[in-house]
């Protein structure tokens, strides 16, 4: 016998479904504008959609259908058991006594034709298929119950969907009809700027478009043209020429192409156009060539960015603090904000870089003093100074080379080349840059931590489909954390395009990290996400350090510096601010 399975009461899913329909109607679709009318009139606002709502409608019908299927599945693993009946061996002695008297009992009346063994072999046979037959009703009627449990279960998952369909039905509405306004809108644009281009092309050329055309088809060339569009066509190219010798060399091929058209009584109306069309493309390259140029100047110049960015200004002290006060200055244009975040963390790698590099200078300055090349070689042999630091504080050849005798001494593998190449390798451009991005991403609040805190601001919920429609709605109305989340993954893209290509990175890089950390995603994609670039970059840090102990101790890993907590069980709180090095208790709260 099936068992009764409970599902949500019709009238509480009555209740829900008619909840989740009762939502405003969208507004009506706004006719077209006509050309030269007003805009038409905006959409009605995005409605916002409340998630916990909808999942607490939800909820009942997704547990009713996952114990509907739990109760199919204990169901379909239960083994079909044959009923038993008391007595069984008895009654199998009594029966077979019965049926072997009744045998006999034939056999003697009908003189052996009946009866006898073939009686009691097909009275057996009977039995046998009887409880073949039962069997299979009772595995039919387990299969029966296993279907009505996985009906529940796929009317249950019916009713939710049907119930986030008609949640998100408004704002699907309100959408399009946004949609269809700006459409609408563009329309209407666009006509109005067909007609001022119509009017601006008649005072240009002093003639119609279609004038214009017909004198530029192909089948006019050769045809008598007309006087009037000639003259007009002539004016016009005599002027576009007389502007354009003010920009390019009197030299320039094009311009000089143009005046000798110009000049001959036997050019065509096409000939004349096609010159002075050349011309123009001339002179707008040259435009931009100089808009490029002067906008580049102009941004070396005035950018805070690039004031801040220079290894001098990265390397003085107090370049942190002036970088945040820019970042802090509510006049500071938002894209030099997102490029100036990098710049903190690139500062104190410049900072830590020009303290050492004036701690060598001054060792080797005082060894060279001391005339001590042991003391000497024992510094190189730890790679706290290399052989450069020694030739530039004028050391003797004779002193250099007891130094490096001194240095195979401590450490037999020892070899001033080798030392020296690694030792310029530190000290490249390359990878102050590579390090420098790495350690922006990787720094306590740095932009990986800047992209956490903006993520949580965003308030999104398990639900993706959801986060991707209220986060458009936001964006839509301009609310402040989808901007500041956009900053804070584009400054994350671009330290970890550059990080993982390992020079300036790449658009196609930068979109893949910005999809990674896509907007929409649920709190637990979000920081799975973030982890996973925090150890893409370690790694490629890791495998840059590789074994070159000049790297390792002028680019120290920022891991060591962030706080880490430990605790065992019945025992107080420690934290670590050296990578595990050293504990101590923890505060209250971290």
């Amino acid at each position: 016998m099936s068992e009764t399975v409970p599902t949500p009461a019709p009238n509480d899913a009555a209740a829900a479904y008619d909840a989740a329909v009762a939502a405003p109607a969208p507004a009506a679709q706004p006719a077209p504008p006509d050309v030269g009318q007003n805009a038409p009139p905006a959409a009605a606002p995005v409605p916002p959609i409340d998630a916990a709502a909808v999942e607490s409608k939800v909820a009942p019908y997704q547990q009713a259908e996952v114990e509907a299927t739990k109760r199919a599945s204990d169901i379909a693993n239960k083994p079909v058991v044959d009923p038993t009946v008391p007595h069984a061996k008895l009654m199998a002695i009594i029966q077979a006594i019965g049926i072997g008297m009744s045998a006999f009992g034939a056999a003697g009346a009908t003189g052996g034709r009946e009866g006898g063994a073939p009686m009691v072999q097909k009275f057996e046979a009977g039995q046998q298929e009887m409880k073949i037959r039962g069997h299979e009703a009772r595995v039919a009627d387990k299969n029966n119950q296993i279907q009505q449990q996985m009906t529940i279960a796929d009317t249950n998952h019916r009713l939710a969907q049907s119930i986030i369909l008609m949640s998100t039905l408004p704002t699907d509405l309100a959408m399009k009809d946004l949609q269809l306004s700006k459409e609408q809108t563009e329309v209407a644009a666009g006509k109005a700027a067909a007609a001022q281009t119509q009017a601006e092309f008649m005072s240009t050329y002093g003639l119609s478009t279609d004038a214009f055309n017909t004198m530029m088809s192909p089948g006019a060339k050769g045809a008598p043209a007309d006087p009037k569009a000639v003259q007009s066509m002539t004016a016009f190219a005599q002027q576009k020429i007389d502007a354009a010798g003010k920009i390019l060399r009197p030299d320039d091929p094009y311009l000089t192409k143009a005046q000798q058209v110009l000049a001959d009584p036997k050019s065509t109306p096409q000939d004349i156009f096609g010159a002075v069309s050349s011309v123009n493309r001339q002179v707008g390259l040259q435009e931009q060539v100089q808009k490029a140029r002067t906008a580049k100047e102009a941004a070396e110049a005035g950018s805070p960015v690039a004031k801040l960015s220079t290894p001098e200004a990265l390397a003085a002290p107090g370049a942190q603090a002036a970088i945040q006060a820019k970042i802090n200055d509510p006049n500071t244009d938002p894209a030099d904000r997102v490029r100036l975040y990098p710049l903190i963390a690139q500062a104190g790698v410049a900072q830590w870089n020009a303290q050492k590099i004036k701690e060598r200078e001054a060792r080797a300055t005082q060894l060279i003093a001391q005339g001590d090349p042991d003391a000497a070689g024992k510094m190189l042999a730890s790679r706290t100074m290399t052989m450069d630091e020694l030739k530039l504080r004028n050391a003797t050849p004779q002193f250099m080379v007891a130094a490096v005798k001194a240095a195979q001494k401590y450490d037999p593998s020892f070899k001033a080349p080798n030392a020296a190449a690694q030792a310029a390798i530190a000290r490249s451009a390359t990878n102050q840059q590579f390090f420098g991005n790495t350690d922006s991403l990787l720094i306590k609040d740095g932009t990986l931590d800047q992209l956490d805190v903006a993520g949580k601001n965003l308030g999104n919920v398990q639900i993706p489909a959801y986060n991707t429609l209220d986060n458009w709605r936001k964006a839509a109305w301009g609310e402040g954390p989808q901007a500041a989340y956009a900053a804070a993954a584009l400054g994350v893209a671009d330290d970890y395009s550059k990080v993982m290509t390992g020079g300036q990175g790449s658009d196609t890089s930068r979109l893949q990290a910005l999809t990674i950390i896509a907007k929409n995603l649920s709190p637990e994609g979000r920081g799975a996400a973030i982890n996973q670039i925090r150890q893409a970059v370690e790694s490629q840090r890791n495998g840059r350090v590789g074994t070159n102990p000049y790297l390792r101790d002028m680019y120290p890993d920022p891991a060591l510096t962030r706080t880490m907590y430990a605790a065992a069980p019945g025992k107080p709180r420690l934290m670590s601010t050296d990578g595990g090095k050293t504990w101590q208790p923890a505060p209250t709260t971290p």
